[in-house]
């Protein structure tokens, strides 16, 4: 088996980082009044930049193997 590429350990990074925001953001709505809507503009941000880095981490492997 070969070594991850940079893309793929900063993928796992990325998402184990992302794991942790969404938990703090849990904790954070929580302490929030019933009657204020959360808008959760940062998955917009997030969601396609992980997607694309695991498409690209995937690929690399595919490649790899």
């Amino acid at each position: 088996m070969k070594e991850p590429t940079k893309l793929q350990m900063f993928t796992v990074i990325a998402i184990l980082g992302y794991l942790v925001w969404e938990i703090a953001v849990q904790y954070w709505e929580a302490g929030l009044p019933a009657s204020d809507p959360v808008l959760r503009i940062d998955r917009f941000i997030i969601y396609p930049i992980l997607i694309l880095m695991i498409l690209l981490s995937i690929n690399q492997y595919r490649k790899n193997q």
